[in-house]
């Protein structure tokens, strides 16, 4: 599978035959998704596929495909490297909107463009009354460029979206016409005559968008680290999906805990715009959980991050920026203890990154999350007498025989103790902190190189991905972020001592990467009975995570 995108927020993503509708050619407009190409079908099979970032080239037993989604532009440059029939197929819609009726196209030639005129209508089959919903064109431009209308309706299954329980897994597409190419610019619009510029305005610098898109990617590139590319790969402006192709949105948490990679390759501008928009909205004790959200749906978590994150550039920052970072510090630990019971720190349901299975009350990954506030204070300004109380009652309350609870009233090990003890490594001595690991390396290693979301042994426990359904989500998925982090954890405290875990994990990741799912990039989980690529294909933090581990540790171990 290919992944391509234009820090636009549209993306390509295509597989040699569709295993998902969530495949194909996606353009942002505002805050709308619109797929348009569905497929590209040509003769051969695919041997190889090359992936540069810039670029990405398919190479068939009878041609090679390059695909390229220049910068900041709403259209895709395809190219072969000999003339041939292409079959295009369309899926002309809304990201979500999976209704099958009131659906219209139209093909022209107009200004030397082919194009392909959308119309979504409500159809009273679907429930609803006979009128336009929105419109779209899709111009497509390339010298000699010949078609051949088909106009059939094809019913298409989806193999991957049956797997994931990801209701409808077939759709009937629309098969446009045969086209005659060797290359070609596709370009969307809600405005027709835009769509036909834009198309031609890429082919005419086709060349040249593709050397600036390489030369950006290749300062990039000089990390050693292809996940940072990956992560490049899902910004939009200034912000980050969260992952592709179906979590289109800022999420704050994913965001801020994917800062540390931009940092260490040296990309410190860019993590300063994510973490300073995020701090312009802190001061309570939580934040909201997306771009756009208010703190109804908040992350308890996502203020911790931030912090911390913030605490990691500190010598970057100005007597201006940390007098500003010490306010708002201010203000959310105040938040935060404001609401706290029995001395801890506690947070209401869904408010942590394991959002589907409650956990509200005292969690032992924001309790550290605040400690590590505290010591950030101590650093930009006063010693707090609150972190010595805070890190008392949280040895007394979760730390017991050798284990780490992961809630005051709740003993399960989760491999959220490893989070703890990345926030804040202070909280127990390095003794200590081995005893944890051990036990809960003990109930929760995976033999293929991950942690599982829960002790194996409690009933709970799901060794097979449940997909949409959220049963195994944090109840045996594997999740590469909190792998890669586990990783760092292990490295600082014992490097020796857990070297065949840390090289385990890193080895599953990058094999993951490489070798699975979207070549070059990192899937957000795999099931825990084996290694695989689920859920996102392509997931902000687990490249983040996956880089920061790769250029922390690759040269030690």
């Amino acid at each position: 599978m290919i992944l391509q995108t234009n820090r636009a927020g549209g993306f390509l993503l295509l597989s040699e035959e569709p295993t998902s509708r969530y495949e194909g050619l996606f353009f942002r407009q505002g805050n709308s998704m619109f797929k348009t190409v569905a497929q590209l079908e040509l003769p051969g099979e695919i041997n190889t596929v090359r992936n540069d970032f810039a670029t990405v080239k398919r190479e068939r037993d009878v041609l090679t495909e390059t695909f390229c989604m220049p910068d900041g532009k709403d259209a895709l440059i395809y190219m072969l490297d000999k003339t041939a029939e292409v079959v295009l197929t369309l899926d002309c819609r809304e990201m979500h909107d999976h209704r099958q009726w009131g659906r219209k196209y139209s093909l022209s030639l107009v200004r030397k463009s082919l194009v392909i005129s959308y119309r979504k209508k409500n159809d009273p089959r679907d429930g609803s009354s006979n009128m336009q919903e929105y419109a779209g064109h899709l111009a497509i431009f390339g010298e000699g460029l010949q078609y051949q209308p088909i106009d059939a309706w094809k019913e298409q299954y989806y193999s991957r979206d049956r797997e994931r329980n990801s209701w409808p897994w077939s759709k009937w597409v629309f098969q446009a016409c045969k086209m005659r190419v060797k290359e070609i610019v596709f370009a969307y619009s809600k405005k027709k005559d835009t769509a036909i510029d834009t198309a031609k305005q890429v082919y005419s610098n086709r060349k040249k968008l593709i050397a600036e898109k390489k030369k950006r990617i290749a300062k990039i590139l000089n990390t050693n680290a292809s996940a940072i590319a990956a992560v490049d790969s899902l910004a939009v402006g200034d912000s980050y999906y969260a992952g592709l192709p179906w979590f289109t949105q800022f999420w704050a948490r994913d965001e801020i805990i994917s800062t540390r990679a931009l940092m260490i390759s040296g990309q410190y501008a860019a993590a300063k715009k994510v973490l300073w928009k995020y701090l312009a909205l802190a001061g309570n004790a939580t934040l909201p959980s997306f771009e756009g959200a208010n703190n109804a749906v908040a992350s308890a978590d996502g203020i911790c991050w931030l912090f911390y994150r913030i605490g990691e550039m500190t010598d970057k920052l100005t007597a201006a920026e940390k007098k500003q970072v010490l306010q708002k510090l201010k203000s959310s630990l105040d938040a935060l203890f404001s609401q706290s019971q029995d001395g801890l720190i506690v947070n209401k349901e869904n408010e942590t990154w394991m959002d589907t299975i409650g956990r509200a009350g005292a969690r032992i990954e924001i309790q550290a999350g605040v400690l590590a506030m505290l010591e950030l204070l101590g650093r930009l300004g006063k010693k707090d007498p609150r972190e010595q109380k805070l890190k008392d009652a949280v040895r007394k309350n979760f730390f017991t025989k050798g284990t780490l609870k992961d809630g005051k009233e709740d003993p399960i090990l989760r491999p959220n103790l490893f989070l703890a003890a990345l926030f804040y490594p202070k909280l127990l001595t390095k003794q200590e902190w081995t005893k944890c690991f051990d036990k809960a390396l003990k109930a929760l290693w995976l033999n293929w190189g991950g942690l599982s979301t829960i002790d194996k042994k409690n009933p709970a426990f799901t060794p097979k991905s449940t997909g949409e359904n959220p049963k195994s989500y944090h109840n045996g998925d594997s999740w590469f972020w909190v792998n890669n982090i586990a990783a760092l954890v292990l490295h600082r405290t014992d490097k020796k001592k857990y070297s065949k875990q840390i090289k385990a994990i890193l080895n599953a990741s990058i094999k993951e990467q490489k070798e699975m799912g979207v070549r070059g990039h990192c899937a957000e989980i795999s099931s825990a009975k084996k290694l695989a690529s689920e859920g996102c294909w392509s997931q902000l933090w687990s490249n983040a995570t996956l880089a920061e581990l790769h250029l922390t540790i690759s040269q030690t171990i």
